[in-house]
C-alpha cells in the first residue's frame, strides 16, 4: 500500500465517521509497512486535506460533472489529496496527477480514473487558481481559509474584515508541540537535558512545567526513553493552563468529567504528587478507553 492509498482510506473512514482523525491515522500507520518518510508524507496529506477541505472542494466542484456529495468517498478523497498537493506542496504536476489516477484504481474505482484525470488536468489549466468569491467578504474568507461561512460571517461581524482575516490566517500551519513535565519524576530543566541527549530540542515556556519543541524537531516521541520513563506527556499549552488554574493540591479529590484522552488528568495527578483521588470519566466509551 502506498502513502496515498493509506491517506485516502483514512479520509474515507473520516467521511463515514469511523473514528477520530488522530486515532484513525495512527492505527493505519502502525499496521502499514511504510518507511518513515512515506509515513510522514501520508500524515502531511491526511491532516492537510482535513484542514483545507473547504478550499479544496471549492476548486474541484466547478470542474467536476458529478456533484461532490454524489462521488464515491474514495474518489473525492483522491481528488482532494491531489489538489492539496498541487496547491500547498512542491509536488510537480505530473507527480500529483498520475499517482492520483493510480490510487483511485487501487482503491477499487477504475471507472473513475478518467474523471480524476480530467478534473485534475482542468485544474492545471486554471494555473491552480482558487475560485474565490468576490463578495460577500465572509464567502471569500471561507474559501481562502477553509472555514465554514457562518463562522467567517460571525468573525467579520464581531471584529471587522481585516481582523477576521488576520485571525483566520493565523490558524493555519503546523501547531507547536507542547510537553508537560512529570513533577513527580523530573524538573523542566532536567527534562530539557534528557530530551537533548536523545536529539530532541525543547525549550521552557512561561507556563510552569511546560516545554515546547523546537520547530522541525520531534518525530515519534513515544519511542524516546524519556517518554518510556514517564518523564513527560504531550499536552497542549491551553490544556495545561486549565489544570494550573484549578491548582489541585495533594490529598484533595478531583472530578474530571471530560477527561479523554487524559492529559489534564495526568497533569492534575502530578500537581497532587500522586496523593489524593481523581475520578476521570468521559461521555463516550471509546474516548474513555484512551484515559487508561
Amino acid at each position: 500500500m502506498t502513502s496515498r492509498e493509506l491517506c485516502a482510506r483514512c479520509l474515507v473512514k473520516m467521511d463515514t465517521r469511523e473514528g477520530y482523525s488522530n486515532l484513525v491515522l495512527d492505527a493505519a500507520l502502525k499496521e502499514s509497512k511504510l518507511e518513515g518518510r512515506d509515513k510522514a508524507f501520508a500524515s502531511l496529506l491526511f491532516y492537510g486535506v482535513l484542514e483545507r477541505r473547504i478550499t479544496l472542494d471549492a476548486c474541484i466542484a466547478p470542474l467536476c460533472t458529478t456533484k461532490l456529495k454524489k462521488l464515491a468517498p474514495a474518489v473525492r478523497a483522491v481528488l482532494e489529496m491531489a489538489v492539496y498537493e498541487l496547491l500547498y506542496t512542491q509536488t510537480p504536476a505530473a507527480a500529483a496527477v498520475s499517482p492520483a489516477v493510480d490510487t483511485v484504481r487501487a482503491l477499487g474505482q477504475p471507472k473513475a480514473a478518467g474523471l480524476v484525470n480530467g478534473v485534475l488536468r482542468s485544474f492545471l489549466r486554471t494555473e491552480c487558481k482558487i475560485p474565490v468569491p468576490s463578495s460577500p467578504q465572509s464567502a471569500r474568507l471561507s474559501v481562502e481559509n477553509s472555514v465554514a461561512e457562518p463562522l467567517a460571517r460571525l468573525l467579520v461581524k464581531s471584529y471587522g474584515t481585516a481582523e477576521a482575516e488576520k485571525f483566520l490566517q493565523s490558524c493555519h500551519g503546523a501547531a507547536p508541540v507542547f510537553l508537560r513535565a512529570n513533577p513527580t519524576r523530573t524538573t523542566t530543566e532536567k527534562l530539557v537535558e534528557a530530551l537533548e541527549a536523545e536529539g530532541v530540542a525543547a525549550h521552557t515556556t512561561d507556563i510552569p512545567g511546560c516545554l515546547v519543541l523546537a520547530e522541525g524537531t520531534g518525530g515519534d516521541l513515544r519511542r524516546l526513553a524519556a517518554f518510556e520513563q514517564g518523564l513527560f506527556h504531550v499536552q497542549d499549552a491551553a490544556s495545561q493552563l486549565c489544570v494550573l488554574a484549578l491548582d489541585p493540591k495533594p490529598h484533595q479529590s478531583v472530578l474530571d468529567v471530560c477527561a479523554a484522552p487524559g492529559g489534564k488528568t495526568f497533569s492534575a495527578a502530578g500537581l497532587m504528587q500522586n496523593s489524593g483521588r481523581i475520578v476521570a470519566q468521559d461521555l463516550h466509551p471509546q474516548r474513555a478507553k484512551l484515559i487508561a
